[in-house]
């Protein structure tokens, strides 16, 4: 989108006074961002812009005898950017049957319009999702939930209907077993009614209490495998059950003592094959006694029949990875269109197996076999094995934020700006394939780009994805700025960028500024560290003034890099931003682009094309891209629950005395 002249503004109004129903979350607290209004439920026929105003993308998080429901907001009825119009309210039905047909039957509770609503920043303008809560509900059952709009002298929109069944804390995890392999333990258990996921957590000592939160490792599957672990010494294993609710009590603890393999491990196969482009990703099942596994392969030209030593003297064909319950692996930077040969062998101190049998797969985009339909809402892009979360309500701290749903990549690194950073370098550099001097360096978003919570597990849309990003039109534009020019750009960002969640109390500027980069950039942001009597003082005794300087912070020196180098002032590099990101968040910093290349690319479909072309995509721990010291409270990096008070590298934090120094 290039910049708007007075007519398309004034068109732009005459749309929306007709027209309602744009997104309306945390990134429409910044004037001037264009948003598309969502697409209803397929099939679409044309229909009364008031009825079809309806909240999209209804996520119904599930509870101990509660539901809470979130959404993207309603724009304002008439108004522009979701302000100056009439506010949606909204209007929740539920029952223990589909009512659909019938909304006035007796057994249809209605709750009313203040159940859910919209939190208020120190202007007065309303942020983040809607949400509200069913309480008193019964666990177990499955609840139908249907929510309106209502636009006040205008009219009602239609209800629409989303499910969700409450849910208690799970039990303590039963039937576990512990089998000690050469350096790694295999651990299964009953899988657990209501878990979504399971923590093993392992140590040397025997108390739960003690183990190290380096030692606590998550999983979806009841069956773990832990590796690197110490031959002939004796380790504990402990496993909880966790949903929504928190974690369930540890299990009673397993012992096992891992020890070198007596023999050869098994042969692996059958070995399953998925192609994507330029990638190969293979699985396959465990066998007894390995401790590693080799998955090599070859252009299939050079492998005839079983003639696998084309491998042997080339290092660039092969992956070693330990041994676990499942293992995959992806061989990415292949030829599309290629046919490749790929086999596995196990090994241990002992030896390797001999070889898997040979399978053979071409790389290409899954895209150019059936390509994505962003007209249909419903298309299926993959399955995500967990929910990337956006935001949490904050518990009770020196800054209070109780009940506050903040916006986490507004405030550290995120799994979930993480996926949308590194998804669109990938299909800018990996589905499209430029030439060398026309890659992308870095992608460069902000916390602005997502407006809420990515997928509870399972299937990923593309109303999905739409729901995430309030149906951003923002299309990707690649800037060609020199070394010192980024430097100056990442320096602007910090001293805009509050350290924080949505928009707090003593906001100086918009947190929209703060930045969140693919995986190639990596940098540490250095923040005024918070004394003790600081901490100590109450919310409401804080003035402005005294919290200013903790939420606006610098770059530290040295720290900002490219692919672990420092930038080169002078060097050009191509960075890939959006249209608005350059046209109306960061216009000083970026106008000294030396080339601008506009690419008509919606941002969040080159995320929609990274989801389909792996189909399976996992929340995975942050990589340090974004360091943190000193500031306000925050979660640390990497935890996404609870508060933690940052300290300077090499200090601890103590509610008395604040940071200390050993």
């Amino acid at each position: 989108m290039r910049k708007m002249n007075s007519i398309a503004v004034l068109l732009l109004v005459m749309f929306l006074f007709y027209l309602a129903g744009c997104g309306g979350s945390g990134s429409n607290n910044n004037p001037g961002r264009p948003k598309d209004p969502p697409t209803p439920s397929d099939p679409v026929t044309p229909v009364n812009p008031v009825k079809s105003s309806y909240p999209q993308s209804i996520q119904v998080e599930e509870f101990d005898g509660r539901l809470v429901i979130k959404f993207t907001a309603v724009c304002d009825w008439a108004g522009v950017d979701c302000k100056g119009g009439i506010v949606a309210k909204y209007d929740l039905l539920y029952a223990t049957s589909d009512y659909s047909n019938n909304l006035d039957h007796a057994n249809v509770r209605k709750l009313g319009e203040n159940v859910l609503g919209r939190d208020l920043d120190s202007n007065g303008d309303f942020k983040g999702p809607v949400y509200g809560e069913i309480a008193n509900l019964t666990n177990d059952v499955k609840y139908y939930i249907w929510i309106n709009s209502i636009f006040d002298t205008v009219g009602k929109s239609d209800y629409v209907m989303a499910t969700g069944t409450p849910v208690p804390l799970p039990s303590a995890p039963t039937g576990v077993t512990a089998t000690a392999g050469e350096e790694s333990i295999n651990i299964a258990w009953t899988p657990v009614k209501y878990a979504s996921s399971y923590e093993v957590s392992y140590h040397t000592d025997d108390k739960f209490s003690d183990v190290p939160a380096g030692n606590k490792k998550t999983t979806q599957d009841p069956e773990y495998t832990l590796n690197d672990l110490t031959n002939g010494t004796l380790y504990y294993i402990w496993v909880r059950a966790h949903n929504g609710n928190g974690y369930s009590t540890p299990s009673a603890a397993e012992e096992a003592v891992p020890g070198v393999a007596s023999g050869l491990p098994g042969v692996v196969g059958p070995l399953t094959v998925e192609h994507g482009a330029k990638r190969v990703t293979v699985s396959w099942d465990s066998v007894p006694d390995a401790s590693y596994y080799e998955l090599r392969w070859a252009d299939s030209a050079s492998v005839k029949s079983l003639d696998i030593g084309a491998c042997e003297s080339d290092p660039q064909c092969k992956i070693v990875m330990a041994a676990g319950s499942t293992v995959s692996a992806s061989i990415t930077g292949l030829v599309n269109n290629t046919e490749y040969a790929v086999w596995v062998i196990a090994a241990n101190s002992a030896g390797a197996s001999e070889s898997s049998p040979i399978i053979r797969e071409t790389p290409k985009p899954k895209s150019e076999e059936l390509p994505i339909n962003f007209s249909n809402v419903n298309f299926q892009l993959g399955v995500s094995t967990a929910q990337y979360i956006f935001g949490e309500n904050r518990p009770k701290t020196p800054f209070p934020r109780e009940g506050f749903t903040d916006n986490l990549h507004r405030a550290k690194e995120t799994p979930l700006g993480n996926l949308f950073t590194d998804g669109a370098m990938w299909y800018l550099n990996e589905r499209l394939d430029p030439e060398p001097g026309k890659k992308v360096d870095f992608v460069f978003l902000n916390s602005a780009h997502i407006d809420s919570s990515f997928s509870s597990p399972g299937a990923v849309t593309v109303r999905t994805l739409m729901a995430a990003t309030g149906g951003s039109r923002d299309e990707i534009i690649i800037l060609e700025m020199k070394g010192s020019d980024i430097k100056a750009l990442f320096d602007y960002a910090a001293a805009n960028a509050p350290h924080m969640g949505f928009r707090g109390r003593y906001e100086t500027v918009s947190s929209g500024h703060w930045p969140i980069v693919s995986k190639e950039l990596n940098y540490t942001l250095g923040y005024k560290y918070v004394d003790k009597e600081f901490m100590k003082k109450g919310f409401n005794t804080i003035t402005p003034a005294e919290a200013e300087p903790y939420y606006l912070g610098i770059i530290k020196a040295g720290t900002l890099k490219l692919n672990g180098a420092n930038l080169e002032n002078d060097k050009i590099y191509r960075v890939a931003t959006t249209d608005w990101n350059e046209d109306g968040f960061y216009v000083k910093p970026m106008d000294k682009a030396l080339n601008k290349e506009y690419t008509d690319i919606i941002y969040w479909h080159a995320v929609a094309e990274y989801i389909y072309d792996y189909g399976s995509i996992t929340p995975t721990a942050v990589d340090g891209r974004i360091q943190i010291e000193g500031g306000p409270p925050g979660g640390p990096l990497g935890v996404y629950e609870g508060f933690n008070r940052y300290c300077p590298i090499g200090s601890t934090y103590d509610e008395d005395s604040g940071c200390i120094f050993e």
